[in-house]
C-alpha cells in the first residue's frame, strides 16, 4: 500500500490527469444518459418499423440520401429540421433519425423531443444498417 502512495507522490501531475480523464468520463456519460436519446440497433429498429409502423427520417445530406436510403425514409437534413412542417403528421407514431453519425443523430433526436415527437436514434447510423446487410435504395423519393 505504501508503494502506491509513494507512486503517487512522485507522480502527482500524472495522477491528476488520470483523476481528469476519469471525471470527463462520468460527466460525458452524464450528459449523454440527461439528453435521453434512446438508441436502437438495426435490429430493434426493423422490429420497431414492423410493429409500430415507425417512420425514418434521414438527416443526412440530398446527396447522401440519395447515395443509399433505408425504404419509406424521409429525406430532411438536420440544418432544416428546426423550422419543418413536413414533419407534423408524424408527431403520433414514433420516428426513428438516421444520420451519418451518432452526434447529429442525438442532436436531432433532442430536437425533436423538445417539439414533442417519440423520436430515437439508429446506434451506427446509416453504416450500422449497410453492415447488418439491411437493404438500401439508391436515388432521391
Amino acid at each position: 500500500m505504501q508503494d502506491y502512495f509513494l507512486f503517487l507522490q512522485h507522480h502527482i501531475a500524472l495522477t491528476a490527469a488520470v483523476i481528469v480523464v476519469i471525471l470527463l468520463a462520468v460527466v460525458i456519460e452524464f450528459i449523454r444518459l440527461q439528453r435521453g436519446a434512446k438508441r436502437l440497433s438495426p435490429t430493434e429498429a426493423v422490429m420497431l418499423i414492423n410493429r409500430a409502423k415507425a417512420a425514418i427520417i434521414d438527416v443526412r445530406t440530398p446527396a447522401a440520401f440519395a447515395s443509399g436510403h433505408i425504404t419509406a425514409a424521409i429525406s430532411l437534413p438536420a440544418a432544416e429540421l428546426p423550422d419543418s412542417k413536413k414533419i407534423e403528421r408524424l408527431r403520433n407514431q414514433p420516428v426513428i433519425v438516421i444520420a451519418t453519425n451518432e452526434a447529429d443523430a442525438a442532436r436531432s433526436v433532442t430536437l425533436l423531443k423538445q417539439r414533442g415527437f417519440d423520436s430515437q436514434l439508429l446506434a451506427g447510423g446509416i453504416n450500422a444498417w449497410r453492415d447488418a446487410g439491411l437493404p438500401l435504395i439508391k436515388g432521391s423519393t
